[in-house]
């Protein structure tokens, strides 16, 4: 992706240059260091080598803790860390996202994995229902949170009751 050479998808060539600069994933990964100068350049701020060791910092330990999404900002950048949603996305997961990002996507130069056939998958029904679909995994995300936070509760009452009985 490069302003100069035109080669920028159609919706960032919209952006002033003097305020947009583009770096891809993988270039990120497969040269950090570079990346990172280039675009401290672009911010007009110092570089420091310690910005790739952000996986040391107290942040990305605390971030990393909340969950197996976080778990790689404990790790310096991985070089190979690409193509995981391959692996996780469903076919239909794919095609949805190729259907409405995929003309970006083909910009960028990315390879599309699906035919792009089946639009009913972005009708409005289909959006109201993974809107309904997100909403019930939301409450029930929430109500096992509550349960295990309830069941914590339960387990530090029942201990200070021992220890109350112990006194």
């Amino acid at each position: 992706m490069d302003r100069r050479s035109g080669s920028l998808p159609s919706p960032f060539k919209k952006i002033p240059a003097e305020r947009f600069h583009a770096l891809s994933y993988e270039q990120l990964i497969k040269n950090p260091e570079e990346t990172i100068k280039q675009l401290c350049i672009f911010l007009d701020i110092p570089y420091l080598p310690a910005m790739l060791d952000f996986h040391s910092s107290k942040e990305a330990v605390t971030t990393a803790s909340a969950g197996a999404m976080w778990i790689n900002l404990q790790k310096p950048v991985i070089a190979d860390n690409t193509g995981k949603f391959r692996k996780v996305f469903t076919d239909t997961d794919l095609e949805i996202f190729e259907l409405i990002a995929g003309d970006v996507m083909q910009e960028l130069s990315y390879p599309l994995f699906t035919n792009r056939q089946n639009v009913a998958l972005i009708s409005s029904e289909s959006i109201e229902k993974y809107q309904l679909e997100n909403e019930q995994l939301k409450k029930n995300l929430s109500n096992r949170q509550i349960i295990t936070i309830s069941k914590k509760t339960s387990a530090v009452s029942h201990y200070q009751s021992y220890q109350t009985a112990i006194i």
